[in-house]
């Protein structure tokens, strides 16, 4: 089983995200369209999934950020599950606000592909 790394990201939609860091009960949304209460948990990936994450999932948007969140600071469980051939990192329950270490909104390409890679970690 591949052990939860120092940061985890998740996907999201700018205008879901900006509404849930003011809010009371934290971020709810699982992925793009469904949210914690649908799906059960909020998916992540580790660096190495994000921009795989976002070619299959959210090229052509440009309202995209990606959330670096620090592990230790969520409240929730984090469970490392098979998805496929791959094991993600999934938070069942809500995302405090104060576990996101960065948010950067994604730049679409030309080709509508998103520049998803991580940043550095500090």
């Amino acid at each position: 089983m591949r052990p939860v790394e120092p940061v985890i990201y998740h996907l999201a939609l700018a205008q879901q995200w900006q509404r849930a860091a003011g809010a009371p009960g934290g971020y709810t949304h699982s992925t793009l369209g469904v949210t914690l209460a649908e799906q059960g948990f909020i998916h992540c990936s580790f660096a190495d999934q994000v921009q795989s994450v976002a070619d299959l999932f959210y090229a052509g948007r440009s309202d995209v950020v990606l959330l670096s969140i620090d592990p230790e600071l969520v409240r929730a469980e984090i469970l490392v599950e098979q998805v496929g051939p791959q094991q993600f990192p999934h938070i069942y329950g809500p995302l405090d606000p104060a576990a996101v270490r960065d948010v950067r909104a994604l730049v679409q390409g030309p080709d509508g592909r998103l520049d998803a890679a991580p940043p550095p970690i500090a």
